[in-house]
């Protein structure tokens, strides 16, 4: 194996990449909704935090469970589970945020559980399937084989700006109230 010196998130505690295949790998931080797994590219996701709960606010997406603050900063958190057509989660003590970093800001994703990060080929990441619903379709980037069952890719950057999880209507739509003297 030849070894070389370069910059890289990959390089081990001397900066040596090994030239292997393993470079080429990506990774996968995967998830639970519902008994489905699903994956997120690991560059993606800034931290996983226990759920502690959220402040709803009025008038926001059904999907939008509420905001949380995060060291300063107001992140809206989006309950998976109804994104994906079903009831809002039911939080339990394996209920977790996965703060996440999107095209349009930091996002927090409420799942069941986060499972393992796996590592795979590009190659490895087959298209869906043409029957896939083209609604939930557009939330995907591919699947992925493993062990027995399936990861489904999401496409984080489809999710967070679905209008249905955009807090910008929502939040800016309020009656404007007259000041009369």
């Amino acid at each position: 194996m030849t070894m070389t010196r370069r910059r890289s998130d990959r390089q081990d505690s001397a900066g040596i990449v090994p030239e292997t295949s393993q470079v080429a790998k990506l990774q996968f931080v995967t998830f639970t909704v519902a008994e489905q797994r699903y994956g997120l590219d690991i560059l993606m996701v800034r931290e996983i935090r226990i759920w502690s709960g959220a402040t709803s606010l009025p008038n926001a997406p059904a999907q939008v469970r509420g905001v949380i603050n995060l060291r300063g900063s107001i992140i809206p958190v989006i309950d998976m589970r109804v994104m994906f057509g079903m009831a809002p989660t039911a939080t339990s003590e394996t209920s977790v945020v996965v703060i996440v970093a999107a095209s349009s800001g930091l996002t927090g994703l409420l799942v069941d559980s986060v499972n393992d990060i796996i590592a795979v080929d590009a190659s490895e990441i087959s298209a869906l399937p043409p029957t896939a619903g083209i609604e939930k379709e557009s939330c995907f980037k591919g699947l992925i084989s493993a062990g027995e069952g399936l990861v489904a890719v999401l496409d984080l950057d489809s999710v967070a700006a679905r209008p249905s999880t955009s807090l910008a209507g929502p939040l800016t739509n309020f009656p404007e109230t007259s000041h009369a003297a």
